[in-house]
This record gives structure tokens, sequence and C-alpha cells, in this order.
């Protein structure tokens, strides 16, 4: 009998030493979880914007675009009486208010052209003006605003295109303006739009070559 109790008591510590039961349903044991959390992908952060490619593209859209063609005739009220003179256009780059913007520029450059200029306009488009150009080196001429029913301002550039001096005259004024030297171009704009641009002495109209060329 003696044997037979200590046969049982052995059984007994043997069942003892089992595995443990499996962990509950959905449930892991803290080490797999553990691994799990290791060797789960990661999601990769999106790409930060290239900040160059927005520059430009930011650039692209804003550049202005050329001003589109002008029939003088919409814009000027011309007398029954009075012969059309007509004048070309070209567009040239402005640089002004730390940029380069393309403006349509009319080209006063023959002498019957000259006295005429804005005379009978009553506007002028954005980004739109008159140049007047001479032969034969610099000149140091009046201006005035006889027949020409709008204010206008005057800027006075030199053989470069910078504008040295900016004047103005009143509509229909037959007072004499003149900057205080001599100049080689003159562009007349509405007046205020310089100002409303920004435009100042020392910004520049960029002369073409084909506009130093031209007849006069």
């Amino acid at each position: 009998m003696r044997f037979l109790a200590i046969l049982l008591f052995c059984l007994a510590v043997s069942a003892c030493g089992s595995d443990p039961a499996p962990a509950g349903p959905g449930l892991q044991p803290a080490e797999e979880t553990a691994d799990s959390a290791q060797s789960a992908p990661t999601a990769s952060p999106a790409p930060a914007p290239n900040q160059e490619e927005e520059d430009d593209e930011a650039e692209e859209t804003d550049e202005a675009e050329p001003p589109p063609p002008v029939n003088q005739l919409d814009w000027m009220d011309l007398p029954d009486d009075v012969d059309l003179i007509a004048f070309d256009s070209r567009i040239l780059d402005f640089e002004y208010a730390g940029g380069t913007t393309p403006w349509r520029i009319f080209i006063a450059a023959q002498p019957e052209q000259h006295p005429r200029g804005l005379m009978y306009w009553t506007g002028l488009p954005p980004r739109t003006a008159m140049l007047f150009a001479w032969a034969g080196g610099p000149v140091h001429k009046n201006f005035w605003n006889d027949n020409v029913p709008i204010d206008l301002s005057v800027a006075f550039l030199d053989e470069d295109g910078r504008i040295t001096e900016i004047l103005h005259m009143d509509a229909f004024s037959r007072d004499m303006i003149r900057p205080d030297f001599p100049y080689w171009f003159a562009l007349e704009v509405p007046r205020g739009r310089y100002g409303e641009l920004g435009i100042a002495v020392g910004d520049r109209l960029l002369i073409t070559d084909e506009i130093r060329a031209l007849p006069r």
C-alpha cells in the first residue's frame, strides 16, 4: 500500500508540470505581441513638395502676357476734318518694380508723327504707351498737350532707355514742358499710370535694335 501511495504522488506531480493553457480568443502572448509590433510595416511619409518646382510654376503663372493688338481708332475721337495718322506698335520689355513686363509701344519716329502724337486719343489700354524717337542723337525739344483730351505723363529716356525725368501735362494744355537735360526718347502714358505701377526715374524700357534702326 505504501508503494502504491508513492506511485500516485509521482503521477500527480508530473501532471502539474504540463504546458499552460492557450491564450484566449483574439489575444496573443505578450512576447508575440511585441514581435508583431516590431515586424508590422510602417507607412512611408509623403514626399515633401519640391519648393523650387513650386516657385518655377508660380513664376510661369505670374508672368505677364504681352498686351493684345490695339485698333487706335477704338481709342480716338478723331474729328471728321482731321486725317488719321497711323502708328505702328511693337512689344518692348519694361524693367520696373523689381521685374520685367512686356508693353505694347506705339512708335512715333517719322517727322509727321512727332507733332501728332496722342492728339485726339481718349485713353490708352493698360501697359500701352507712345514712344517718340529722333534720328541723330539726343534732342532737347518742348512738349505740349494741345488737342489731347487726357492728362499725360512723359518719361524722358537716355540712350539706353533709362528714365532720367518724368513730367506731366494737363489735357488740352498749350503750356510747354521740357526736361532739364537732352534725351533720346520720350514715352507718353495717361497721367498717373507711372505712379500706379511704381515706375520711376532709373527704370528702363529695353530699346531694341529694330527700334534704333527705324527710318526717321
